[in-house]
């Protein structure tokens, strides 16, 4: 996305398929066009393919070329939708509507299990030293 016109061209498609309605915030409403390189950060592998989406849906009516996306390229279809909905699921908007809260530190230790204690766990393995028992098996093609 470059010029204004493709932002406009991404704010009436996002528009076109998160329209407001149920109470929920609609993309614009979510400024969803706020939360799309947040998502395309966290996917740099989908922002050459999303660009180029959107690139097509220049002088396209919005609602009628996601439709003919749907059923003609259901897999691009797929990717434009991922990018648009994760970018509205960034909004705090959206977010309040889901009632949707993180959990505090959610995130914030990968290892369930602590470093001290792991080493502890480990201990004994490291102590015991290498130990292996030839089998006489060799690879084909050689070791």
């Amino acid at each position: 996305m470059t010029g204004m016109g493709d932002r406009e061209v991404l704010a009436a498609v996002a528009e076109a398929l998160i329209p407001p309605g149920h109470g929920g915030p609609s993309a614009r409403e979510a400024s969803v066009l706020e939360h799309i390189r947040e998502v395309l950060d966290i996917r740099p592998d989908l922002a050459v393919p999303f660009a180029s989406l959107m690139g097509e849906a220049v002088g396209q009516e919005p609602e009628l070329w996601a439709r003919v996306l749907l059923r003609e390229r259901p897999s691009d279809f797929k990717l434009m939708t991922d990018v648009l909905v994760a970018a509205w699921l960034r909004a705090p908007e959206a977010r309040e509507w889901l009632h949707w809260r993180p959990i505090a530190d959610e995130f914030s230790d990968p290892d369930p299990i602590p470093a001290a204690e792991l080493a502890g766990m480990m201990r004994q393995v490291s102590d015991r030293g290498p130990s292996y028992r030839a089998t006489g098996w060799t690879p084909k093609g050689g070791a």
